[in-house]
């Protein structure tokens, strides 16, 4: 990821069970963390009905999926942590430069 103010990048978050299959009927709150050169601009899950904020740094997931969209702010590692509804946590580690 190239560190520019205009660089943006989506990561979608699903819920998957035991074998790697999503799970889409369940509603489970996820919470993202973000730490390094980012920060969120934006959470969604394509419910246009939810009247949860697009800037919050947590979504419910909608046909087992959820979307974050980050902006970079500098060089380095970013780690974006997702957690939520007693599920196993997951991290990613993106690097900007």
């Amino acid at each position: 990821m190239i560190a520019a103010e205009s660089q943006v990048t989506h990561i979608v978050a699903e819920v998957i069970d035991s074998v790697g299959v999503i799970v889409p009927d369940q509603h489970i709150e996820i919470q993202f963390d973000v730490q390094g050169p980012a920060k969120t601009i934006g959470v969604d899950n394509g419910d246009l009905w939810s009247i949860e904020s697009y800037t919050a740094n947590y979504r419910e997931t909608r046909d087992g999926r959820c979307l974050l969209v980050l902006k970079t702010n500098g060089e380095g590692k970013i780690t974006v942590t997702a957690t939520g509804g007693g599920l196993k946590s997951s991290a990613l580690i993106l690097n900007s430069y």
